[in-house]
């Protein structure tokens, strides 16, 4: 596939910086959605099963 456009100048101050800045952005958002995704944090787990939810069973749509 051939590039469109013109180069993009990675060595510049202002590319790193924002390179950087979104690294930590898309971790941040990785590690918020693993915690999601695992049911949330521990105080949430045992609160959903003292109210007698399975923390396990994902509802269908």
């Amino acid at each position: 596939m051939k590039n469109v456009g013109s180069e993009r100048p990675t060595n510049s101050k202002q590319f790193k910086e924002n390179y950087f800045a979104m690294k930590k952005a898309i971790e941040k958002v990785d590690s918020l959605a693993k915690r999601l995704i695992s049911g949330g944090s521990e105080n949430s787990k045992a609160r959903h099963v003292k109210r007698g939810k399975n923390a396990t069973k994902r509802q269908s749509s």
